[in-house]
């Protein structure tokens, strides 16, 4: 691997530029162009880190709070966007520190940094229909409300004693109670002593009970990613409350984790869950030695919420804490992604010339590329049987029973929820459509290009990039 030296911050150009001055000087063509000049916004600043592949950089953006990944090759790229070089400059000067064609690496690489605002010249995104329709979607379907001051607060919390909970001894306290309380807690799950609906007499109480108590749940597991992160002496970014789906939960950013080495993130993303089983854990345990206690019943749907909790976040399948955590073990950045990808370009021509020969990054994207392609779509078509056939037909029973207003209400708004999900999903072909259109774009400016390289001498082309985007990939937020 070439070896390519990195500075431990960097400034963007210009600093003091407007924006009149960015866009007359800097900016000669739109992001597909071949003359499009990018220019890295300033204040960036930098961490060259390594792990089993070699040496990457982790670049944030602190005045957009946006992070991004970079190899040693796409750090070379990102040092010359200054605002003088086209992306056809770019490309030159590529082949001539790597010898190799990499037109679609620059311009994979360009777009990543202006979608998470690593360059000055935001104001020309593109702004087509299909991005207006899906970003509507999601505000209404996805709303965070951050509270400003949560990264000090936690900071309090965490020196005023929440260092002790990552001692040793607490530690070990914590290993016995989530082994110990949640064997006990199964016991008791598996005879059938408490309900996890609850004792409430109408559909509408025993829901809003469980809302209530899995806010509480949803709470301190994100409140155990914040104080982990402020173990390592990080920065949450962001933090609070949101609406998911129509449903209330919170959330903590804490994508500064990624400027730490591998301990760290999988402590980070462990921590969610751990919290989940040592809840459970406490629960299980007083509910067997002291069974007559009047508040047993909450503490039996506490634990069944929070190990419910716990299962759906450690389904690696799932772009959740579970997911991080293999990732981070495996050193795979953006698993997911390199996976489906490789499914699509790369798999059957490597079967071609035999199983065997697969590296070992390659049958991981092969079995996890495969994994996560059946369970997204078994996700998909079971989520659309779910909602048309078991939640309309509970609202037309209730309905057709004449039910109570509350309970009547909540069907309806789960209806409505249920309706947004499945419009949601009609956006995805409107996406994959523009990349194909994107992909010819690109195909047009890259036969331009090598055409023009050709001249000097036959190029090798480079294969196309995976720049990493780790925001907002990388916020854990549970609903």
């Amino acid at each position: 691997m070439n070896t390519l030296a990195g500075s431990s911050a960097i400034t963007g150009q210009q600093s003091g530029a407007g924006p009149e001055h960015t866009m007359a000087a800097h900016v000669t063509a739109q992001p597909g162009s071949a003359q499009y000049c990018p220019q890295a916004a300033p204040g960036v600043v930098i961490s060259r880190l390594s792990d089993r592949n070699g040496v990457y950089f982790i670049i944030k953006n602190p005045a957009a709070s946006t992070y991004y990944r970079l190899s040693e090759r796409d750090h070379f790229l990102w040092q010359r966007m200054d605002g003088t070089r086209t992306i056809s400059d770019l490309v030159v000067a590529f082949f001539s520190a790597y010898g190799s064609f990499a037109f679609e690496r620059v311009t994979a690489l360009v777009a990543g940094l202006r979608d998470n605002q690593f360059l000055t010249d935001q104001s020309l995104q593109s702004r087509n229909a299909t991005r207006r329709v899906a970003a509507l979607w999601q505000t209404f379907l996805q709303k965070q409300f951050a509270i400003s001051g949560m990264d000090r607060y936690l900071a309090d919390i965490y020196n005023r004693g929440g260092w002790l909970l990552f001692t040793w001894p607490a530690q070990a306290i914590f290993a016995v109670v989530s082994l110990v309380g949640v064997v006990l807690y199964v016991r008791l799950f598996a005879s059938g002593a408490f309900s996890v609906t609850g004792a409430q007499r109408s559909f509408a109480s025993s829901l809003l009970w469980l809302l209530l108590l899995n806010l509480v749940s949803i709470l301190l597991h994100e409140l155990s990613h914040g104080l982990t992160v402020k173990h390592y002496r990080r920065e949450v970014r962001r933090a609070g409350f949101m609406i998911y789906f129509g449903l209330p939960a919170f959330f903590v950013d804490t994508t500064d984790i990624w400027l730490e080495g591998k301990r760290a993130r999988l402590a980070v993303s462990w921590a969610g869950p751990y919290s989940g089983l040592i809840l459970a854990g406490i629960c299980g345990i007083v509910l067997t030695l002291w069974p007559g206690l009047v508040i047993n019943g909450l503490l039996y749907q506490f634990a069944f919420l929070a190990l419910l909790t716990v299962f759906i976040n450690l389904n690696p399948l799932l772009e959740l804490d579970g997911y991080y955590l293999l990732m981070d073990w495996l050193e795979i950045p953006m698993l997911r992604r390199k996976s489906l990808a490789f499914l699509r370009s790369g798999l059957w021509t490597r079967l071609r010339s035999g199983p065997r020969n697969l590296s070992r990054d390659e049958g991981i994207y092969s079995v996890f590329g495969l994994l996560s392609a059946l369970w997204t779509v078994y996700a998909v078509l079971f989520g659309i049987k779910f909602w048309q056939e078991r939640l309309a037909g509970s609202l037309t029973n209730l309905l057709q029973a004449g039910g109570e207003a509350p309970d009547v209400a909540l069907a309806l708004a789960g209806v409505l929820i249920s309706l947004m999900f499945i419009a949601t999903l009609g956006t995805y072909p409107l996406q994959i459509a523009q990349r194909c259109v994107r992909g010819i774009v690109c195909y047009c400016s890259a036969t331009i290009i090598g055409q023009r390289i050709s001249r000097r001498v036959s190029p090798q082309v480079e294969p196309t990039a995976d720049p990493v985007s780790l925001s907002p990939l990388c916020e854990r937020s549970s609903a």
